[in-house]
């Protein structure tokens, strides 16, 4: 993180959330924001992928 500060100027924010692969998908489409998602079903990757949040690939 602090090469990240030099580099860039910008803090670094890590904010963990620990859940079923469900919920986590669930939170994500109702407003959490994430840059990364990690989900174990494809179900909820498509849940995620349906409401536009990500793309097709």
């Amino acid at each position: 993180m602090k090469h990240w500060k030099e580099t860039t100027g910008k803090d670094v924010k890590i904010t963990q959330f620990h859940g079923g692969s469900g919920k986590q998908a669930l939170e994500v489409v109702n407003g959490l924001e994430a840059d990364v998602v990690t989900l174990a079903l494809e179900y909820d990757v498509n849940i995620v992928r349906d409401a536009g949040l990500i793309e097709n690939g």
